[in-house]
C-alpha cells in the first residue's frame, strides 16, 4: 500500500518545553486498554485482519478472518466493544459494519451499504455514527446498537457529507459537509439543527477536544499551488482549531509543503498528527511521513519521529494522555510495525512487526475495560 523511495530534508521544527511534555512516570496508567489495529496476513492475498495488543508488547489477540479485509477498528468509549468494516475489494459487492466485543467474540453483522467511509462512537457507547455511500450518494447516518434502528441524519443528493464526529457530551455530531471541498457543520443525533462552522470552503475532518470545547479540523484553504482540476496531489493542507460554536479560528501546523493529516487530540491542549512532505520539495516521490505535537495554539510544535528513511503515520494517543502509537514502514522491513512512544518521543517501542512488509493500516488505543 505505502511504498519508500528516500528521505526527506526537513529535520526538527521548534522545540517543545521538557518540563511541559515528559510524563513522570514510564508505566501505563490504569485508564490504558489494549491497541486494536488492522494488520495484512502473512501471505500474498489481500486480507487484513483485526488484531489486539497490550501496551508492552505481549498478549497480541487475532480477532477477525477477514475476507477480504477487516478496516478501521474503532473501540467504544467503555473499552468493551470494537466497531469495524468489512471492506469488499469485489466492486459487485457491498461492505458491511460490524461489532464485536473486546476478546472478538459475539461478531454482529449491523449494516450493509455501498462503501461505509468513517464512523465515530456515542460517548455513551450505545450508538454509532456512520457516513456512507449508497447509488453515488453519501450521508449520515445513526444506528442504535440496542435497537437496530438506523436514522438518516442528511439528506443531500448534491453533496458529500462525511467524517462524522460526536460530541463528548452526546449533543451534537460534528461533520464535513461536500467532502473536502465544503466546510465544518454540526448536526443534533436525530438530524435537526444542521449548523455551518466555518464558511471558508475546503474544511474537513473535525475532531472534537476531550472536554467538547473546541474543534480541530483539516483544510487545504492554505494552499499556495491551489487544487489540481482533477482533484489529486500534490496539494498541501494544514491543521486548525476553532471554538465548539466555529469562533476563534487558530493554525495549529505551519509547515511547508507537507499535507497534515491523521490529527487526534492527545489532551485539552496537545494535538498529535501526520505530516506528509511534498514530493516535489522533499526528493522526489516517497518523501518520509513524520508524526508532529503541538500545542492546541500552535506553540511548542515538535517532530516526534524525524528519522530519515522511515514513514511513521496513524498517531494514536493513549486514553491516559502520556503516550502515541504509530505505524512504522522503514526502508528495511523489520524495523517496520506497530510502535509506542511517549508524547516528548522518547521511549520508542516495536509493539508487533509488519506484516508483507507492511505497518498496521488504522490503529485506535481504547480505555481498560471495566
Amino acid at each position: 500500500m505505502r511504498t519508500l523511495r528516500s528521505t526527506p530534508i526537513l529535520v526538527l521544527l521548534g522545540l517543545l518545553a521538557q518540563p511541559m511534555l515528559a510524563p513522570s512516570v514510564d508505566a501505563q496508567e490504569a485508564t490504558n486498554g489494549r491497541i486494536v489495529a488492522s494488520r495484512w496476513l502473512r501471505t500474498e492475498s489481500a486480507n487484513e485482519d483485526i488484531f489486539t495488543v497490550k501496551p508492552d508488547g505481549t498478549g497480541v489477540r487475532h480477532l477477525t478472518d477477514g475476507d477480504p479485509r477487516d478496516v478501521d477498528p474503532q473501540w467504544s468509549p467503555d473499552g468493551a466493544r470494537i466497531a469495524f468494516v468489512k471492506e469488499n475489494l469485489d466492486l459487485r459487492k457491498r461492505d458491511s459494519l460490524w461489532v464485536m466485543n473486546r476478546n472478538g467474540r459475539q461478531k454482529r453483522r449491523l449494516d450493509e451499504r455501498r462503501y461505509f467511509l468513517s464512523l465515530d462512537w456515542s460517548p455513551d457507547a450505545t450508538k454509532l455514527v456512520f457516513a456512507a455511500t449508497d447509488r453515488g450518494d453519501t450521508e449520515l447516518y445513526v444506528l442504535d446498537l440496542a435497537t437496530d434502528e438506523i436514522t438518516q441524519l442528511t439528506d443531500t443528493p448534491d453533496s458529500y457529507e462525511t467524517d462524522p464526529s460526536w460530541s463528548p457530551d452526546g449533543t451534537l455530531i460534528a461533520y464535513a459537509s461536500n467532502g473536502l471541498r465544503g466546510d465544518i457543520h454540526t448536526i443534533e443525533p436525530d438530524g435537526e439543527n444542521s449548523t455551518p462552522l466555518t464558511e471558508n470552503g475546503e474544511a474537513y475532518a473535525p475532531e472534537w477536544s476531550p472536554d467538547g470545547s473546541r474543534i480541530a479540523f483539516e483544510t487545504t484553504r492554505d494552499d499556495e499551488n491551489g487544487r489540481p482540476p482533477t482533484g489529486e496531489g500534490p496539494y498541501t493542507s494544514e491543521i486548525y482549531v476553532m471554538d465548539s460554536g466555529g469562533e476563534n479560528e487558530t493554525r495549529i501546523s505551519n509547515l511547508q509543503d507537507t499535507w497534515d493529516e491523521e490529527m487526534a487530540w492527545v489532551t485539552n491542549d496537545l494535538i498529535t498528527w501526520r505530516a506528509r512532505y511534498d514530493d516535489d520539495v522533499n526528493d522526489g516521490p516517497g518523501a518520509d511521513l513524520d508524526i508532529y505535537i503541538a500545542r492546541s495554539d500552535g506553540s511548542d510544535r515538535k517532530n516526534l519521529t524525524a528519522n530519515r528513511g522511515t514513514h511513521d503515520f496513524n498517531p494514536a494517543p493513549s486514553p491516559d494522555g502520556r503516550w502515541i502509537a504509530f505505524s512504522r514502514e522503514a526502508e528495511r522491513g523489520r524495523e517496520s510495525g506497530l510502535f509506542k512512544m511517549r508524547i516528548d518521543g522518547s521511549g520508542v517501542k516495536k509493539l508487533l512487526p509488519a506484516t508483507r512488509g507492511e505497518a498496521p493500516s488504522y490503529i485506535d488505543w481504547g480505555v481498560a475495560a471495566t
